[in-house]
């Protein structure tokens, strides 16, 4: 009942904002246009009284700057309200059938009260098929245009816009024209066909793109199976490396149960990203999630180089008692594969791009079962050489047997995880580096201060975890400003945090004031800057990077800045500019490089998107990791 209330309260509150004025609705404005098939086929149900391939397709755009409208497939509830679109001829004898609109541009979910609202930002697009009654699709595109517009087409549609400040329903008719040519279609139907689940044709569900099922889920498959070579995740691999050592072997079913375990880890975390349903470097762009991944891998270094063991049988590894090198434990090898898999996450692979791409529509479509068994595809895929290994431990017997040279080993990993560290603190808000920093010195005392327990059995344990807990407290406390305690939002203490980011400033304002900030080649992509340049007839290049994606850096080294490419790029007078997807927060920067990637087809980087003043809302796009001729041709057919 309290939330059946909760919703009913949020719906009056809608209401009440539905009548508070007409701000909404200002500017909207909607136009369909008529483009011809070009042989394309259509995957929507054919209506009974029509034959052959649709003749045509209809686009229909919708602009509202400022404002909001729901989907086409919007569920009813608290204020949901589902756009709806439709075609009427004023004679019901006309030679044409219009099927069904699709949604062919990507919709922000919002989380309503327990309720999601799928909403298309400033601008749609939608598609329908057009179908002759006779079957006949081998007429000219121009007389065919002119029989359809004859034929007295009226658009409708039914949608509820809103604001930051109200909501109106809207019900207007639009034009329909006749479209110059056919070259926007295809990015309109292969975002239909990316975001379509089943074919309502036969029932049978297709893949994004119109791949086959089974070769997605065979990407899905093998790009997880090269997450375990990817650099992000090369760091932990060594924890793996330490327990190969102590399977070498020993008994098949031991072997088979710790790499099971492991397993379990690694689809832990991938089922948990189904379930919320976020990208799988979604995670790395909160400043909060970095600096726990920071803390932990440091813990790990610090236990691996010896500075603690805790007596948990198993745990990361550890050794039990005086025992070089004790068993690992199922904790310990689930806890391997959570920590794995959340450091491999945000570098991504070549082959799983079609397979994200599938699942972003899953995602859209609240095909969550469906999310999460992509998901776990992924995850066997990961996990398949480790299974492979433990079904067959003999594969280990050209190992080295254990003895002294593994606590040298085990060292070398330690200072291995501390450049996985690094790595986090490169990509980590630059205000939170001092105050993690100093959070790592306190979880390093506390680990030496327990870590000495062990030579000192006569120590209170109980009593070294109190000091341990209150320096590490004391630490946060002065570190990080927490949610505000006063009540003009302030933060009643004085923190590392806070002073750095003053420092800050001042670097900043003195570097604007010597001329230093001045942006040369791959500016910050800001939108109005951005329009700027294609309003001025230059094609602009827009390299969606992050700072915790390794491949984005590898790309950026390997292609983007050749001295060869830099050359084209001005050769042809292309502005080049980087959008930024590190963190993801509320700053204007960030709304912005994340609506320009979900409008092209969701948050996943790195993506190069090159816009030119002929076709604005049709960029040239490459997605992943792609070669430096991939991109020389591309630059080359401008």
């Amino acid at each position: 009942m309290p939330k059946r209330l909760f919703r009913g309260f949020l719906f009056l509150l809608f209401l009440a904002l539905t009548l508070r004025s007409a701000e909404a609705r200002e500017g909207f404005r909607v136009q369909g246009r008529l483009i011809p098939a070009g042989g394309e086929t259509a995957a929507w149900e054919r209506p009974a009284d029509a034959a052959g391939n649709p003749v045509a397709y209809l686009a229909v755009r919708g602009e509202f700057p400022g404002a909001h409208i729901y989907s086409l497939t919007q569920k009813k509830g608290p204020g949901g309200y589902p756009t709806a679109l439709s075609i009427r001829f004023p004679s019901e004898e006309s030679p044409f059938i219009v099927g069904a609109f699709r949604g062919a541009s990507p919709t922000t979910n919002v989380d309503f009260g327990g309720f999601v609202l799928e909403e298309w930002i400033d601008r749609f697009d939608a598609v329908a098929p057009v179908w002759r009654r006779d079957g006949n699709s081998d007429a000219d595109p121009g007389l065919l245009a002119e029989e359809f517009l004859s034929c007295g087409p009226e658009g409708t549609i039914d949608a509820l816009c809103c604001d930051d400040h109200a909501c109106e329903p809207v019900r207007e008719t639009f034009p329909v024209t006749a479209g110059a040519d056919s070259a926007g279609l295809e990015p309109l139907l292969a975002f239909v066909r990316a975001s379509e689940l089943f074919d309502p044709g036969t029932g049978q569900a297709k893949a994004a793109a119109g791949a086959p099922i089974w070769r997605n889920l065979l990407y899905a498959f093998f790009g997880g199976m090269i997450l375990n070579i990817m650099p992000c995740v090369l760091p932990v691999i060594g924890l793996k490396i330490v327990s190969f050592f102590e399977q070498a072997g020993k008994n098949r079913a031991r072997a088979f149960y710790l790499n099971l375990c492991y397993t379990a880890g690694i689809l832990t975390v991938f089922t948990v990203l189904a379930v919320l349903s976020v990208g799988l470097s979604y995670l790395f762009t909160y400043g909060a999630f970095q600096i726990v991944m920071g803390c932990i891998v440091f813990a790990m270094a610090l236990n691996l180089m010896g500075v603690w063991e805790i007596t948990l049988p198993g745990f990361l590894g550890g050794k039990r008692s005086n025992a070089l090198m004790g068993k690992e434990g199922g904790i310990g090898g689930w806890f391997k594969g959570v920590i794995t898999t959340l450091l491999a996450i945000p570098c991504g692979a070549p082959l799983l791009s079609p397979a994200l791409v599938w699942t972003d529509s899953l995602m859209k479509s609240g095909e969550t079962v469906s999310v999460l068994f992509i998901y776990w595809v992924i995850g066997l895929g990961m996990a398949a050489p480790f299974l492979v290994i433990g079904a067959f431990p003999e594969l280990l017997r050209f190992l080295p047997k254990p003895g002294k040279w593994m606590e040298t080993f085990r060292g070398v990993m330690g200072f291995v995880l501390l450049l996985a560290v690094i790595w986090i603190f490169y990509s980590m808000p630059l205000a939170l580096i001092l105050p993690t920093a100093a959070l790592l010195a306190a979880i390093w005392f506390a680990c030496w201060l327990l870590g000495r327990n062990q030579f000192d059995p006569g120590r209170k344990p109980l009593r070294l975890w109190l000091i341990a807990a209150a320096v590490f407290a004391a630490v946060v406390l002065f570190s990080f400003e927490l949610p505000p305690l006063r009540s003009d939002g302030s933060y009643p203490l004085p923190t590392l945090q806070s002073a750095f980011q003053e420092k800050l400033t001042r670097w900043g304002v003195r570097a604007a004031r010597e001329g230093e900030l001045v942006q040369k080649d791959w500016r910050l992509f800001g939108q109005g800057d951005f329009e700027e340049e294609l309003a001025r007839g230059k094609t602009v290049a827009v390299d969606f990077t992050a700072d915790w994606c390794m491949n984005c850096k590898v790309l950026e080294a390997a292609v983007l800045r050749d001295a060869e490419i830099a050359q084209l790029f001005r050769e042809k007078g292309i502005v080049t500019m980087t959008g930024d997807w590190t963190q993801r927060d509320e700053s204007e920067e960030s709304r912005e490089v994340g609506a320009l990637l979900r409008r092209y087809g969701g948050e996943q980087v790195p993506v190069l998107m090159i816009f030119t003043p002929a076709a604005p809302e049709e960029p040239i796009i490459l997605r992943g990791l792609f070669t430096k001729e991939t991109l020389k041709e591309k630059l080359k057919n401008l």
